[in-house]
């Protein structure tokens, strides 16, 4: 599904992670990348080891306050897209801050 796929945040190929898309597995836009027969590519994302863990504190934090995370510093000067949930956070939906070629040829699939 991802094979040699770079980071969809840095475009980094070192120690580049599977991730769910939400916050966890057992997330309920998940239920269906639970069985892998029912699994899809949207359902998931390459992230680099790094940012794999700030990703995970981000959305644990909102998990638990119910309060989404603040952009990264990097893309602070952007709105967050409004959306419920998940949908529209800058860590779900990377590719709706960042259109580059890292994202775009990751969601041809």
């Amino acid at each position: 599904m991802f094979r040699d796929a770079p980071c969809i945040f840095t475009g980094s190929t070192s120690s580049v992670e599977l991730d769910h898309r939400a916050g966890d597995k057992r997330h309920p836009l998940h239920q269906s990348a639970i069985v892998p027969a029912t699994q899809v590519a949207a359902d998931f994302m390459p992230l680099c080891r790094s940012m794999n863990q700030i990703k995970r504190q981000a959305c644990k934090g909102c998990r638990e306050t119910g309060v989404r995370p603040d952009l990264p510093p990097l893309f602070a000067h952007l709105k967050m897209i409004d959306g419920e949930g998940c949908h529209g956070c800058f860590w779900f939906e990377p590719e709706s801050y960042v259109p580059s070629t890292v994202t775009s040829s990751i969601n041809k699939d």
